[in-house]
């Protein structure tokens, strides 16, 4: 636990929610896609159940635990960490905010073809898995 310390620790209340209410929804592999990074829930079967992985640029960066600690690997960019901070204090509006910057829902990384979805900033289908908001 000491050298968990050092780590950044991130409140991921909202984040958490919103990975489970897409799962409930009946997402498969639910994701969150905001600038360079992507979250995935790790698989439940496996040895980081409960843990979400964090893509930088497509290269695995690291994870955080249930707990909220961010361990990354050691090639990880320093700005991840101030970029996930940014993410967990509120990731609805930064996703909202990604999708409209552009053009690209935040959560499948399709592009936006619809005025009203890139307003939006979150395509239909995902919206409405992750509870967010209906169109």
């Amino acid at each position: 636990a000491k050298k968990d310390a050092a780590k950044p620790k991130f409140d991921l209340t909202r984040i958490n929610e919103l990975f489970a209410t897409a799962q409930g929804n009946g997402a498969k592999k639910p994701a969150i896609v905001v600038d360079n990074l992507r979250l995935s829930l790790a698989p439940l079967n496996g040895r980081n159940a409960g843990y979400i992985y964090v893509k930088d640029n497509g290269n695995y960066a690291g994870k955080i635990s249930p707990e909220g600690v961010f361990s990354a690997v050691r090639e990880c960019r320093d700005e991840v960490k101030h970029e996930l901070e940014e993410l967990a204090k509120d990731p609805v509006n930064t996703m909202i905010r990604h999708g409209r910057s552009t053009g690209r829902c935040s959560c499948c990384n399709r592009e936006l073809t619809k005025k009203i979805s890139i307003d939006a900033g979150i395509g239909p289908i995902c919206a409405e898995k992750f509870g967010l908001f209906t169109y």
